[in-house]
């Protein structure tokens, strides 16, 4: 016949499986944390702003003393109405997953690819209807649909910048394409890269975002 174990050995050994089970209880049984992208949350830059207009894509460069700054590109649907190029001493630029608004020369324009607020988690951090229009509040706005809106920080936003100046797009260059974001064949994508530079991407309908080092990212 097996003898059994003294009393408190048992007792020992019971609570020693309570406590492995608590341990990994939480590990088996907890929901995944959920891991928001940076596009979930609201990015507002202030500067002197250039914007260049070339058909139905509009660039705007947000220059910085050490030559990278901030760059930004929104391709309109056909027929949207868009400023003509400028130059502003004080712009504001409020950026997010498939969002970006200018404000400059007492004016607004909200530009913005149908569909991809869907994608946002309720943790996202950008503004809803009403904060939104206490920030375009004392702006004449103009709404304008976005096929594609993508954003460029650090040496990348440098050099798209030096480029734009040259000649309208001359530098603008999106090879070696990576996989893309979130939701149904990767409309966002954001990547930042050793090199200090960063980039992101929100596509319209029937496209796919890509995200790549050295930071480059695009829409197909």
């Amino acid at each position: 016949m097996r003898a059994k174990a003294p009393k408190k050995a048992r007792w020992f050994l019971g609570l020693l499986l309570a406590g492995v089970a608590g341990v990994l209880a939480p590990s088996v049984w907890a929901e995944p944390v959920k891991l928001l992208s940076p596009l979930e949350e609201l990015e507002s830059l202030q500067g002197p702003a250039v914007v260049r207009k070339s058909g139905q894509t509009l660039v705007v460069n947000l220059p910085s003393q050490d030559g990278h700054g901030s760059w930004f590109r929104i391709e309109a649907a056909k027929g949207s109405a868009l400023p003509a190029g400028f130059r502003a001493d004080s712009a504001q630029v409020h950026f997010w997953m498939g969002h970006l608004v200018l404000l400059a020369e007492g004016k607004a324009w909200h530009f913005s690819v149908p569909g991809l607020d869907r994608f946002l988690s309720q943790e996202g951090q950008v503004p809803d209807s009403s904060e939104l229009a206490d920030l375009t509040r004392g702006y004449d706005l103009q709404e304008v649909e976005a096929l594609a809106i993508y954003s460029a920080d650090g040496p990348r936003a440098g050099q798209l910048g030096e480029g734009l100046r040259r000649v309208f797009g001359a530098d603008i260059d999106y090879d070696d394409p990576g996989s893309g974001g979130i939701g149904s064949c990767g409309k966002t994508c954001s990547i930042s890269c050793g090199d200090g530079s960063s980039c992101s991407a929100s596509c319209g309908p029937n496209r796919c975002a890509h995200c790549s080092c050295p930071a480059s990212c695009s829409c197909s």
